[in-house]
């Protein structure tokens, strides 16, 4: 078989002239051949000519691979070569991968002397394992200001406070008595019976206004419950009377003397707080003697006195601030007020209605509440009438007006809420000044 050195033709041997191009220069039988991709046979290889067509398929023949006459020219082997060569890449990014994978678990610290270096495994890469969760302590909760981190408390015993939400209650002391003591005079109780008082203090930490209800408060001896002494009037207990429902603003509290009556030779009271607080009180623990305010929780500090002339509002109408005084009422009570005066101007373009403003108006002494304005004394006091027989102000017009407070003629520092809301609240300022006895 020779080969036309000019086409690459395939000639038999003994033909001079090449039948496809007419070359007669020469024919070689060591041409290079290549192979056609199509039917796998070998064709001459010609460098000048671009374009080959395959004799035995007639494929046309571009690209394909070159051999020389004495290059093997099986297919299999060369398939088996790549697949050989595809092989030996996958087991070599295999054993990289181990030896990454070793090296990241590998620790940071240097190895002994003792130590030997192990081989590095050629196996697929173990799973990393996950890092184990360190038993890092929860933070400390930050202490209740009154209570501290006491969470419970239905273990308490007098002088203890309890909380519920942010309501605070405080038991400061528990009195016996053969009676009742009343504004009016003395509720008497059976012989085997005795009365039992409860001086609870309430602070409310709530930042809105909040309402204490006695019923809040029940009280069992040896398990069996007891209740108050069967009275219409406010017990009124060295100087502290026992409130049933009552409103009070926020930083403020609420003294009040709770009254029950109980069997006598009784072992154990137990006083409950909406459920919550418990204080547990022995018969050893109950004095007769006469009690004393001793205040369980903070004081407002952070407040400056009111002046004279002091102008704490001013809106539809102003709110001029103009003294206060202790005063005996000069009527068939003879009670003592603590009178707060005012001057009212109206700045508006209508009547002012104030027969109502008194409803909300409350005062506090040394942070304990006193009462609601009074509208039992409707004499003129210093040329000031009782908010209370003031019915409206006209434009433009003022009023000499006062409030007065049931109050214990004592020296202390007073604090009045000036709210001027009778459904609805509506908070105008505050009062706040040291009142002589």
């Amino acid at each position: 078989m020779r080969i036309c050195t000019k086409c690459g033709c395939m000639l038999n041997d003994g033909v001079s002239q090449c039948p496809r191009c007419g070359n007669v220069r020469g024919m070689s039988s060591s041409q290079p051949v290549q192979q056609c991709q199509s039917c796998g046979a070998m064709i001459p290889y010609n460098p000048q000519a671009r374009q080959y067509f395959c004799p035995n398929c007639g494929n046309p023949i571009t690209g394909a691979t070159r051999y020389n006459n004495n290059t093997p020219t099986n297919k299999r082997s060369s398939v088996s070569v790549i697949v050989l060569i595809i092989v030996l890449v996958g087991v070599f990014a295999v054993i990289m991968n181990g030896i990454e994978s070793k090296d990241s678990d590998k620790p940071d610290d240097t190895k002994t002397s003792t130590q030997t270096d192990t081989p590095k495994s050629t196996s697929a890469p173990k799973p990393t394992k996950a890092p184990t969760p360190t038993n890092t302590p929860a933070p400390t909760p930050t202490p209740d200001p009154i209570v501290g981190h006491k969470t419970s408390f239905k273990d308490l015993k007098i002088g203890d406070i309890g909380r519920v939400g942010k309501e605070y209650v405080g038991l400061q002391y528990v009195k016996s008595m053969s009676y009742l003591p009343t504004a009016f005079g003395k509720e008497t109780v059976p012989a085997d019976h005795e009365v039992i008082i409860g001086f609870f203090d309430i602070y409310n930490n709530t930042g809105k206004e909040l309402v204490f209800n006695r019923s809040s408060i029940s009280c069992y001896a040896d398990g069996i419950q007891v209740t108050e002494v069967e009275n219409f009037l406010l017990s009124y207990v060295d100087g502290v009377t026992g409130e049933t429902i009552t409103t009070f603003d926020h930083s403020f509290q609420l003294l009040t003397a709770l009254d029950f009556e109980v069997p006598k030779g009784w072992k154990e009271l137990k006083f409950f707080f909406k459920s919550e607080c418990v204080w547990t009180v022995t018969s050893e623990e109950v004095s007769t003697k006469e009690f004393k305010v001793s205040p369980m929780f903070p004081l407002n500090k952070d407040l400056s006195y009111t002046k004279e002339d002091e102008i704490i509002y001013q809106g539809n109408y102003t709110i001029q601030f103009k003294g206060a005084k202790h005063h005996r009422a000069d009527n068939y009570t003879k009670d003592n007020y603590l009178v707060f005066k005012f001057k009212l101007t109206n700045t508006g373009t209508s009547a002012l209605e104030t027969r109502l403003m008194g409803y909300n108006m409350r005062a506090y002494k040394d942070n304990y509440y006193i009462d609601t304005a009074s509208f039992l004394t409707n004499e003129k006091i210093d040329g000031y009438t009782n908010i209370y027989d003031v019915d409206h102000i006209e434009p433009g017009m003022s009023a000499n007006i006062y409030f007065a407070f049931d109050c214990a003629k004592e020296t202390g520092n007073y604090y009045l809420i000036y709210d001027d809301g009778y459904i609805s609240d509506h908070y105008c300022g505050y009062v706040y000044v040291e009142v002589k006895k």
